[in-house]
């Protein structure tokens, strides 16, 4: 019994050093275009990089008053772009229906570049949900070669963003 245990243990330790391994390489990848899933079942995330380009794709209903936002980052280093909002409904002209949002954001210097990506109310005292912080790693020429996901919790903004 003692034996089947500690073997156990040496192989609960490779697993964790494998996978300790695993995150880092997901650091310094050259994915080209990699995608990304959370396996989140209320969101789903998908995270697309092309040049010095992140593309994230997520579900969202902007009629709510929650909505994504790229919070957290240093604007020498990086430039939100556009929004672009996809019905999901089957009757595309039902108000405030659930749809994909699709947000761009560009890289502007080479070197490990943070932001935090928000599922909230953009207002004073709005709630909010969820999000993620990226680590992204573009290579000299500003072209994104990896990056690195968290999920942030409501608790990790109250201990972030509020006093």
């Amino acid at each position: 019994m003692k034996r089947s245990l500690s073997s156990l243990g040496a192989a609960a330790m490779l697993l964790g050093a494998a996978a300790s391994m695993a995150d880092s390489a997901d650091l310094t990848a050259d994915p080209g275009i990699r995608e990304c899933s959370t396996g989140d079942r209320i969101q789903n995330l998908t995270v697309q990089c092309q040049g010095p380009i992140i593309q994230i794709t997520v579900r969202t209903n902007p009629s709510t008053g929650f909505d994504w936002y790229f919070r957290n980052f240093d604007p020498d280093q990086l430039a939100p772009g556009e929004k672009q909002y996809r019905s999901t409904s089957k009757d595309p002209t039902i108000s405030g229906a659930p749809s994909t949002g699709i947000y761009t954001a560009r890289i502007l210097q080479s070197g490990r570049t943070v932001f935090d990506f928000w599922y909230m109310r953009n207002w004073k005292g709005g709630e909010v949900a969820h999000g993620y912080r990226f680590t992204v790693i573009p290579d000299d020429s500003g072209s994104i070669t990896g990056y690195h996901l968290k999920k942030l919790s409501h608790q990790d903004w109250k201990e972030e963003y509020r006093d």
